[in-house]
């Protein structure tokens, strides 16, 4: 599985960028939407991009966010 970086785009508001093991780049921002507060968006193509990245390669039950601690993955979808 390839991990990826889900991030805000400019217009959505503060940056947030956050890294993901994932199958794909659906389920990343899946992932991401369901487990992160406040990233409710990040399935939006409008409002964020997700991008194949291992520069943080978290587990498989963590999203590494660059703005704070590991967040665990508690919804799968």
């Amino acid at each position: 599985m390839p991990y990826f970086c889900v991030q805000s785009r400019s217009g959505a508001g503060p940056m947030q960028t956050y890294w993901v093991h994932a199958d794909s780049r659906k389920m990343a921002r899946t992932l991401v939407a369901l487990n992160v507060p406040g990233a409710g968006g990040a399935r939006d193509e409008s409002l964020f991009d997700c991008l194949e990245d291992d520069t943080k390669t978290p587990p498989e039950d963590l999203i590494f966010s660059d703005s704070g601690g590991p967040i665990t993955i508690i919804v799968f979808g």
